[in-house]
């Protein structure tokens, strides 16, 4: 595929370039947000509100009829109100990006169907907005052929270079997705099939992630309190090197007693007289600092060397099947479309030291769907729908359900806060602190991605009304479960141990 793309590319551009065409288009938006309660708590948290901007750029150079370069860029994005720089050391920092770009890709057309290559917008397939778009781009190389109503292709994804970036040095140790699809799309009836390899040579099971976000946050509540008892301790050290001096002690006298007080000692410079004296009635009050630090560093470094083991090697293959079906029956719309994932994650090391190593291999079975029918009266719509994802209450047996561990959610949009994209709806869209059915599993902060691995049985309504042709208004209203509450095998954060809830 590769090789036919650039051989096509240099035998097109063998021939006389025309006039270079540039086309602009874009967008602004401004946006406000108010979020209420948004730790879910009794009585409610406190809210949020801001107003936000984003500049967003498109261009298209167009070199002939069969040569297009494509680019887009955001300004400004994220940017609330009220902040003046993108500097962590000041007090009014935000974080937003001044300059971003998005895509980057050319486009080869030859009798052969369409080439694609570079950072593209990674468009929804399908008509549910369940799965992995990312529209902030995707690395591909990707050929499509259009035939009347009928049209396939395939490409092949770069999720993860692990070559060049200092990880390691093994060649195809990466983390790659192959796809290939087809499609129907007639007037009143569409259909499609998508299928896709996930080839991952470096993938944390869950059991492994779970326990590497327990050994990782024991580190940085080490850290932290490692750093509060080494400022007590120099604060300790500073304040009696202080007093000694005020009391008469040379410099090298008040350094030594200061010392041997720390370390609980009683011994002075001439081992015996005042300077003893001294050092005995400071050592039971400043060495409890002394042996806390030392207590802080030893737990600092047992759990440094933890984390820093990581998780185990493992290779994952995992197979999507997505079919879809959408069409209408005059007013009456509707559309149906599936996820199955199912493969395997297998250690490359069974006899691998890491600690976090459980070298039984995990089969993939998850599966996710989505329904939804929809009639139009006049400018208005009334609609229903359903959707699944499959979760999973026990990450340390040999099966992986949760399908929101291998797909991502981040433009589901059917409930705002349940579903939406969580860093689209502020930093703190935590629900609780559990994250939502959207949210990235693999974060490492305690407990996000809850709700994404528990999976989702949603159920909801809504209607739209088209008031005027620029102003759409949309109500909708759901019920939510989980499909595998939390069950046995999810840590205890504060106690390391395990636990049930509901």
């Amino acid at each position: 595929m590769l090789a036919t793309m650039v051989i096509g590319l240099a035998l097109l551009c063998a021939a006389p370039v025309m006039a270079l065409d540039v086309d602009f288009s874009g967008e602004f938006r401004l946006r406000g947000v108010n979020h209420d309660n948004i730790a879910l708590s009794d009585p409610k948290s406190a809210s949020q509100a801001w107003y936000d901007t984003r500049a967003r750029i498109k261009t298209m150079f167009k070199v002939n009829d069969n040569i297009s370069f494509i680019t887009r860029f955001d300004a400004l994005d994220n940017r609330k109100f009220g902040s003046q720089n993108t500097s962590t050391t000041l007090p009014n920092y935000q974080d937003y990006d001044e300059f971003e770009f998005d895509i980057a890709y050319a486009i080869v057309k030859t009798p052969y169907g369409a080439f694609l290559g570079g950072r593209m917008i990674g468009s929804q397939w399908g008509p549910s907005p369940q799965g992995d778009s990312n529209l902030k781009g995707k690395d591909r190389i990707l050929w499509y052929v259009p035939i009347d109503k009928l049209s396939f292709g395939a490409y092949a994804e770069k999720q993860f270079e692990q070559d060049s970036n200092g990880y390691n040095t093994t060649a195809d140790g990466d983390n790659d997705k192959y796809t290939a699809f087809i499609q129907h799309k007639g007037e009143n009836l569409q259909l499609g099939l998508l299928a896709s390899l996930y080839d991952y040579r470096s993938f944390p099971t869950m059991r492994d992630l779970y326990r590497f976000k327990k050994t990782y946050n024991d580190y940085i509540t080490a850290q932290s309190a490692a750093q509060t008892t080494g400022l007590t301790l120099a604060g300790a050290r500073a304040q009696t090197y202080a007093a000694l001096v005020g009391s008469g002690f040379t410099t090298a006298a008040a350094a030594s007693v200061t010392e041997n007080a720390l370390q609980g000692g009683v011994g002075g410079l001439d081992g015996g007289g005042s300077m003893d004296t001294t050092a005995a009635l400071l050592a039971p009050s400043v060495h409890s600092y002394y042996t806390a630090d030392v207590s802080a560093q030893g737990t600092l470094a047992t759990s440094a060397s933890a984390a820093n083991a990581g998780f185990p090697n493992v290779e994952a293959k995992a197979y999507i099947l997505d079919p879809y079906v959408s069409g209408n029956f005059g007013p009456f719309s509707y559309f149906a479309e599936a996820i199955y994932a199912f493969g395997d994650a297998d250690y490359v090391d069974p006899n691998a030291t890491n600690i976090l190593v459980n070298n039984q291999n995990i089969d993939v079975d998850a599966l996710m769907y989505h329904l939804e029918g929809k009639y139009k009266f006049g400018p208005a719509a009334v609609r229903a729908g359903y959707w699944y994802m499959s979760g999973d209450d026990n990450t340390d047996d040999n099966k992986m359900q949760a399908i929101g561990y291998i797909e991502n959610n981040r433009d589901m949009d059917i409930l705002m806060i349940l579903t939406g994209n969580p860093e689209e709806l502020g930093t703190f869209n935590t629900l609780g602190g559990l994250g939502n059915f959207s949210a990235d599993t693999t974060n490492l902060v305690n407990g996000q991605g809850t709700l994404a691995t528990a999976g989702a049985k949603i159920i909801y309504a809504g209607i739209g009304w088209q008031a005027m042709d620029n102003l759409h208004l949309d109500f909708a209203f759901g019920n939510a479960k989980a499909d595998k509450p939390p069950g046995i095998n999810y840590y205890n954060w504060n106690t390391g141990t395990n636990f049930t809830t509901e």
